[in-house]
């Protein structure tokens, strides 16, 4: 390119200036988002259901930080209603269990939003199991 050093910056430099409005407009954590998170905020009710190969056993489910189910079972499954956030892409859920005597055990998890298909998973340990689970719809 020919021409002056000084009027290539200067044309660089209103290039750049031109760019400030529409990168602020993409970054700017605005408005726009908030609906679309308070719609995914809302709680719905999920059929939990956790069963063990190994009865009895102590478990604790949590989502998002906060315990959403625990208990003691005798026997091999054990199931409840929540109402709990459940978006269309799935939740994470931290399972936790425990059973008397050192063997391999398997725990599954199951969970049934509204009519769709029970999606499951299934963890294996000896003794006890903590692991996060993340149950979604397959694509």
């Amino acid at each position: 390119m020919r021409g002056s050093p000084l009027l290539r910056t200067a044309v660089v430099l209103l290039a750049l200036l031109g760019l400030i409005l529409p990168l602020r407009s993409l970054t700017n954590a605005g408005g726009k988002n908030a609906p679309l998170a308070s719609r995914a905020a809302a709680a719905v009710p999920v059929r939990l259901t956790i069963t063990c190969t190994t009865a009895p056993f102590h478990f604790q489910i949590s989502a998002l930080g906060k315990v959403i189910w625990e208990g003691e079972s005798t026997t091999s499954s054990s199931s409840k209603i929540l109402m709990m956030q459940f978006p269309s892409e799935g939740v994470d859920l931290v399972v936790e269990a425990s059973w008397p005597g050192k063997k391999e055990t398997a725990i599954r998890i199951e969970a049934a939003r509204g009519e769709n298909a029970p999606i499951a998973r299934t963890l294996w340990g000896t003794e006890r199991v903590s692991d996060v689970v993340t149950l979604a719809a397959p694509p």
